[in-house]
């Protein structure tokens, strides 16, 4: 059942950040960080996580190539010009040469953040917000609401001297990046005992909502607050896939153990490992896609007689209920269905009230009644 929240009625803005000095958070006083500022390309790049094992394919791939070309030189030196020996050297040398320059084009923090700016072009230009005991607040603008991500749905938050990093999963894994030219009197040592010193004290789950003014709403709307599904289920045919790829998989792994207690050559072995690790390659969408929610993201707005206006983290959308293609009214549930494909479903259990024995939803109901009706005479259910 969703929180009940009462519809606010404020004189300012209780979203706006005050002022902050940053050098107060040695004194645990300072409850918001706030941000202002630009987020750059090279803030990006400075700023992006590098995997580990990215590291440790580098420097084997440097030393391997240091042993192969050491031992072309040694092979000349003293006078052992076998060719095939000496082709044979120098073929590992550049195949140990350009599986790294292939890891340093694909796997480093400027190709990575390439790819992450075309995904998602809003990771690089302004930033304005704050940082407090809910998490990141950023300021929309006139066709963008504010939103929120709660501390919980920051898998990794590092703070370094170029500025903070906030390590997150959308459809994918995402970067945000904030300099340290964005927070005024900027101190690593300050922000970080900050940061964790609030992120043990967090206890909202893992959520990312927009930031709704109530005080916008129309008069005699009701409002709402739903959980929206971050990526639909699975399809019949995904699960029937992800089945198969799971088999292959065991198949391929137990061909392996069986041929290594048979003593067959070990690059034979590793040779037929490839086959489940390319299984788990191409069925890499539906794992993903068949792995738990990350974070549960929030919509919500207000219910008027006319239609339904709801805020979702990024953007907005409203829809009117003569558009409707199809209503349907049932005891604790209304659906509708538009012409262009889109729906609401709204739950009796998603409105907020001011009181717990709310009288929305019968007149809610009404609203929608009519138009129900109309449904029932056209498609009679018997």
């Amino acid at each position: 059942m969703a929180d009940q929240e009462p519809v606010m009625q404020p004189s300012h803005n209780p979203y706006r950040p005050p002022t902050a000095d940053i050098s107060r958070v040695e004194t645990n006083a300072l409850d918001r960080i706030a941000l202002h500022g630009d987020v750059t390309f090279e803030d990006l790049v400075a700023l992006i996580e590098v995997p580990w094992i990215m590291r440790v394919f580098q420097g084997v791939c440097v030393l391997a190539i240091g042993f192969f070309a050491v031992l072309v030189v040694a092979g000349v030196w003293m006078g052992r010009d076998d060719p095939q020996v000496i082709l044979a050297v120098l073929g590992m040398f550049l195949a140990m040469s350009s599986a790294l320059a292939a890891v340093n084009w694909l796997l480093s923090s400027r190709s990575r953040a390439k790819r992450l700016v075309k995904k998602s072009p809003g990771l690089v230009g302004p930033i304005h917000g704050y940082l407090d005991a809910y998490g990141l607040t950023c300021d929309g603008h006139a066709e963008v609401p504010d939103y929120q991500i709660s501390w919980a749905a920051f898998g990794k938050v590092a703070v370094r001297e170029r500025g903070i990093r906030l390590a997150w999963t959308r459809e994918e894994a995402c970067t945000i990046a904030i300099p340290h030219n964005c927070i005024d009197g900027y101190s690593r040592e300050a922000v970080s005992a900050w940061v964790k010193r609030i992120r043990s004290q967090a206890v909202e789950p893992s959520t990312c909502r927009a930031i709704v003014d109530w005080a916008t709403m129309p008069k005699g709307a009701v409002g709402f607050q739903s959980v929206v599904p971050t990526k639909p289920p699975l399809t019949h045919e995904e699960r029937r896939r992800i089945m198969y790829y799971n088999g292959l998989q065991v198949f391929g792994y137990a061909v392996c153990v069986l041929l290594f207690f048979w003593s067959v050559d070990i690059f034979a072995i590793v040779l037929i490992a490839l086959f489940p690790i390319a299984v788990g390659v191409i069925g890499q969408s539906e794992y993903a896609r068949a792995a738990p929610q990350p974070y549960r993201m929030l919509m919500r707005g207000w219910i008027t007689e006319d239609g339904v206006c709801g805020f979702l983290p990024g953007s907005h959308w409203q829809v009117f209920w003569n558009e409707a293609k199809r209503v349907r009214l049932q005891d604790e549930t209304i659906t509708a269905e538009f012409g262009d494909g889109s729906g609401v479903t709204i739950h009796r259990e998603d409105l907020i009230s001011n009181s717990l024995d709310s009288s929305e939803w019968p007149r809610l109901k009404s609203w929608v009644a009519h138009l129900a009706a109309a449904e029932l005479e056209a498609y009679p259910t018997s």
